[in-house]
């Protein structure tokens, strides 16, 4: 073979060789697939995933962002997988994937923790004393009641904060805690009363009254002459109240009853207005605390004697003679008008636990005269410094007797009035 040909040869053979190498046949070229994984999501005990569970992601690209969601009374605690670098991160993104991965999302139990509520000494508590509260949450309200005669203080415990709230709710228990209510004495006060001028008290003067506690009532009575007016003291909003209750004691108090002097009051006196024998007022010789009554008989009617007997409070009034001058219990007097004739005349006047027996007639013969006219006068007293008030005042019923001009005695009724003090 000469050496052209030889060259030709080799010639052809490489350019052969070259056209194999790009394909041959002088068409285009075609770029190989590019490479792809899969990254799976998964969630462990105690919660769930929101986001792509399942995500195809090209060679060094990043999935969408998936989250971890824990159950209740539990935690989120990291992601794990095999080829995967662990994150505690909630919410993950994986970027520049270059493998297939499975990636776990864990979770873990939230402890329990014990909550334990205690009474100190002068109380007890209503609520469960012993709760179980998982971590971060919280206890169920417990109520301290104090005893008699102590006061809630404060709640108190290690790893807890001290609080004067009650009930109580512990929130966000961190740990075992025992907790106690403390209770305390309440103070005692004296609640001391005292009568001033004018009264005196019934009831307890002095008493020993717990802090926010309250007295029994005491009572302010008057003395005659005197009404209640108000009570005082330091520390205390006067009150007319009586009896009188002191209620949420927080001090020692003394209580003053104070009275006030009632004006001098006068003897009122009406007539009566039916009757034939009539015990009326004699507005001339009768003073303010001086009445003088005369008894006076009917009209057209004649004799010569009349007796009767009279009941009065005694409390309030007193029998006295009509005038000044008159002997020292005398108590009566003859109008001027009843003469009874002119034979010896018999005037009595006698009291006796109160009642007044009053006679005026004549001895022997006597010549009848008219008992239209004041034929007994006797007269009463308004004693001293007394309250306005009715005044009992009757004539005592078969003691009262008129000699008529017969000389016959015959029973009658003698018809008072209204007396009172005012």
């Amino acid at each position: 073979m000469s050496l052209t040909k030889s060259i030709l040869s080799a010639s052809l053979l490489l350019l052969l060789t070259l056209a194999s190498a790009c394909g041959g046949g002088g068409g285009g070229s075609t770029p190989p697939a590019p490479t792809t994984y899969t990254v799976t999501f998964v969630a462990g005990t105690g919660g769930t995933l929101t986001g792509t569970a399942t995500q195809t992601v090209t060679s060094g690209g990043s999935t969408t962002a998936v989250t971890a969601v824990p159950n209740a009374n539990y935690t989120f605690t990291s992601w794990t997988g095999s080829g995967f670098t662990t994150s505690t991160a909630t919410t993950l993104t994986v970027t520049n994937v270059n493998a297939n991965l499975t990636i776990t999302a864990n979770f873990a139990a939230l402890p329990t923790y014990t909550v334990t509520f205690a009474a100190g000494t002068g109380g007890t508590l209503t609520g469960t004393t012993s709760q179980s509260v998982i971590s971060g949450s919280s206890a169920t309200p417990v109520t301290a009641v104090p005893s008699a005669g102590y006061m809630f203080v404060n709640w108190t415990g290690t790893g807890f904060s001290t609080s004067t709230t009650n009930p109580l709710t512990v929130t966000n228990v961190p740990s075992n805690l025992t907790i106690t209510a403390n209770f305390a004495t309440l103070p005692t006060y004296t609640v001391t009363f005292v009568a001033g001028t004018g009264g005196t008290l019934t009831g307890s003067a002095s008493q020993s009254v717990i802090s926010g506690g309250s007295t029994s009532a005491v009572t302010a009575v008057a003395s005659t002459g005197y009404t209640f007016g108000t009570w005082t003291g330091s520390g205390f909003n006067t009150s007319t109240t009586n009896p009188l209750t002191v209620a949420n004691v927080t001090a020692n108090l003394t209580l003053t009853a104070n009275f006030n002097v009632l004006p001098a009051a006068t003897l009122a006196y009406t007539d009566p207005t039916t009757g034939t024998f009539q015990l009326k007022k004699n507005t001339t010789l009768s003073t303010t605390t001086h009445l003088v009554l005369d008894l006076v008989g009917p009209a057209a009617t004649t004799g010569s004697g009349i007796s009767a007997a009279f009941t009065v409070d005694t409390t309030k009034v007193s029998w006295a003679n009509v005038a000044a001058a008159d002997a020292a219990g005398t108590y009566v007097q003859t109008g001027g008008a009843f003469t009874l004739g002119t034979g010896t005349q018999i005037l009595k006047g006698k009291v006796t636990a109160g009642v007044l027996q009053v006679t005026a007639a004549q001895k022997g013969t006597a010549s009848p005269v008219a008992l239209n006219t004041p034929l007994v006068r006797v007269a009463l007293d308004l004693k001293a410094s007394q309250a306005p008030g009715a005044i009992t005042l009757s004539a005592n019923a078969g003691k009262a007797y008129y000699t008529d001009a017969s000389g016959n005695i015959t029973a009658t009724t003698v018809i008072v009035g209204t007396i009172a003090a005012q």
